[in-house]
């Protein structure tokens, strides 16, 4: 059996995060799965201290530290995330920055196996695809 964490990153309670973590978790059928809910946690940023460099592994001790524990074990996750603004909401990249300190192999770290599995999935809500302008043309 394998293991699987689904990270979701919106705040909202039902939302299409949700939606696509319970998705996710139905598609991978009889594996151990577990959704991890950004909002429900408790964390805080990278203190950008190198502490990880030399401990091997984070010196904050919160659910984002808890999170790398368990990855490193996983065979494959998920983070859900989103869009706000054109951008993922602050608590994700939060989380993300926390990643770089124990899986950077720049810092003589873990690097992750490259046989785990890692998914993407961005939603955004709005009106219907053709009116949606991209970001990057908007002035």
């Amino acid at each position: 059996m394998s293991k699987y964490i689904i990270i979701t990153g919106s705040p909202r309670v039902g939302a299409n995060s949700d939606s696509v973590a319970e998705f996710i978790k139905a598609e991978l059928g009889n594996n151990d799965v577990e959704i991890w809910n950004i909002y429900e946690k408790d964390f805080t940023y990278c203190h950008a201290d190198n502490a990880c460099k030399e401990l091997g592994k984070c010196a904050i001790d919160d659910d984002a530290t808890a999170l790398v524990d368990q990855l490193k074990e996983a065979d494959g996750a998920f983070v859900i995330a989103p869009i706000y603004f054109g951008r993922l909401p602050g608590p994700v990249c939060t989380l993300i920055d926390r990643f770089y300190g124990v899986f950077n192999p720049a810092k003589g770290l873990d690097v992750p196996s490259p046989n785990k599995k890692v998914g993407f999935v961005l939603t955004m809500g709005g009106d219907e695809v053709e009116n949606v302008e991209p970001v990057a043309a908007q002035s």
